[in-house]
C-alpha cells in the first residue's frame, strides 16, 4: 500500500477534538454531505483544483493546534500560506496549477494560492468556497476564498492570500461551486 495507505491513515487519524464544536479536526470532521475524497489516477485527462497529499497534510498537522477553535486554526493556515507561497506566475507548460502543484512550486497567482488554502481549510473541517472577485464591473480578475466562519462583515470570512488579507472586504464577489471551478480550471488550461 505504501504512500497512499500512509496518507489515508494520517488524514483519518488527525481527529483531535475541536473545543468549540466538540467535533474533530481532520478528515473525520468533513461533512459527508459537503465533500468527498476522490482518488484519481495521475493520467486523468483533467486537472482537479483541490488536491491534498501527505506533504500538505503534514503542514496542516504541524500548523494547527487541536486546542484552538476552527477560526484560529483557519487564521494560522492562512498565515502559513501568506508566508510560504509567493505571488507569481512561474513559466509553466501545464497551465493553471492545482493546490498540490502550488504547494510544490511555493508560488501561485491569486486563484492558485486560494486552491491551496481552500484545500487546507477543508481538511480541518471548515466549509470553504472559491470566489471570483469583481472590483470594477468588468470580468472577474481576482480570486480568493470564502470561509463558512463569521467575520467582521457578516456570516462568512473572505480570505485573500494573494493580498495578505484575512477577513477581507470585497464589494462585489461571487462564490463558485466546485463543478464551476473544475470547468474553469480545465478551460483556462486549454488557452
Amino acid at each position: 500500500m505504501g504512500k497512499f495507505s500512509s496518507l489515508f491513515d494520517e488524514l483519518v487519524s488527525f481527529s483531535n477534538n475541536d473545543p468549540i464544536t466538540g467535533g474533530s479536526i481532520g478528515l473525520n470532521n468533513i461533512r459527508e454531505d459537503e465533500y468527498e475524497v476522490a482518488l484519481i489516477d495521475r493520467g486523468f485527462g483533467k486537472k482537479m483544483p483541490f488536491v491534498i497529499n501527505s506533504d500538505i497534510s503534514d503542514v496542516v498537522k504541524s500548523v494547527c493546534n487541536p486546542a484552538l477553535n476552527k477560526e484560529m486554526n483557519s487564521r494560522m493556515l492562512f498565515d502559513w500560506v501568506v508566508k510560504n507561497i509567493r505571488y507569481g506566475e512561474k513559466k509553466r507548460r501545464d497551465g493553471y496549477r492545482n493546490s498540490a502543484e502550488v504547494f510544490v512550486d511555493r508560488e501561485g497567482v491569486c486563484g492558485e494560492s486560494s486552491f491551496l488554502y481552500i484545500t487546507m481549510i477543508r481538511s480541518i473541517g471548515v466549509r470553504a468556497s472559491f470566489v471570483n472577485v469583481n472590483r470594477d464591473g468588468s470580468e472577474p480578475y481576482h480570486a480568493c476564498a470564502m470561509l463558512d466562519l463569521p467575520g467582521k462583515y457578516g456570516h462568512f470570512t473572505l480570505a485573500d492570500p494573494a493580498n495578505s488579507l484575512y477577513d477581507a472586504r470585497h464589494a462585489s464577489f461571487r462564490p463558485l461551486t466546485d463543478f464551476e471551478i473544475f470547468g474553469n480550471l480545465n478551460a483556462w488550461n486549454r488557452l
